[in-house]
């Protein structure tokens, strides 16, 4: 695909997914949900006091979590029984003594996030089982404070497979085995910026673009959907 095209292609997507509604097969991908997070759209609700700041290109907008105990909420996307992919654009402030989830349902029954560890930094994916285990996929990395990066994580549910991406590379994948891969059940929202259930897990930096894709995707895919650095 020339630049010009990409280009173009990306700009029309950006433009139907203004409300985060789901579209099917675009550029080969069933979108689910796409969230700008620019401040615009309905269906977000904004709990801790959540601002809007100058986004990673000029004329945009990121949610941005300055304080404990700031989040936003948005409709949850059923993840039970499908392969997904979830990828969004972060910019954490620092690595810090405690773990930050940026996207999770990570309130009883507790079944998912996705964030950054305490201390080291690891980008890390978890899961709960309903047999209480805690299947996970991180990084050996620490991610950069302080900049822009695409993450992303993709679920197989057929070769029972996760795979990490970073700035549209995949740095990481694990096959799971069967046994630990029936998921506890879902709620009715996912959380942006922090998971709720304590204060242990505030994400504090900004966030854009959050897509949530059914099904897994390649790495050219990763890379259209996260556009220009």
């Amino acid at each position: 695909m020339g630049a010009n095209c990409l280009q173009f292609s990306i700009f029309c997507l950006q433009a139907i997914f203004l409300i985060g509604a789901a579209v099917t097969e675009v550029n080969g991908l069933n979108v689910l949900a796409h969230w700008s997070l620019n401040g615009s759209e309905t269906g977000l609700t904004l709990h801790g006091g959540p601002t809007f700041v100058e986004g990673r290109l000029p004329g945009t907008k990121a949610i941005a979590f300055t304080k404990i105990n700031s989040y936003a909420r948005i409709p949850r996307v059923s993840l039970q029984h499908r392969s997904f992919t979830i990828a969004v654009w972060i910019k954490v402030y620092s690595i810090l003594s405690r773990p930050q989830h940026f996207v999770s349902d990570w309130y009883s029954p507790y079944n998912f996030y996705f964030g950054i560890l305490q201390n080291n930094g690891n980008l890390i994916f978890s899961r709960h089982t309903q047999n209480g285990d805690w299947p996970s996929v991180k990084t050996s990395f620490s991610i950069t404070p302080k900049n822009w990066q695409h993450v992303a994580v993709t679920w197989n549910s057929t070769n029972l497979e996760y795979k990490l991406y970073l700035n549209g590379t995949e740095v990481y994948s694990k096959i799971l085995s069967s046994d630990k891969t029936r998921w506890r059940s879902e709620r009715s929202t996912f959380e942006l910026g922090d998971s709720k259930h304590s204060l242990e897990s505030q994400f504090l930096g900004e966030l854009m673009d959050l897509y949530i894709i059914d099904g897994t995707v390649n790495t050219e895919q990763i890379n259209f959907i996260k556009g220009k650095l």
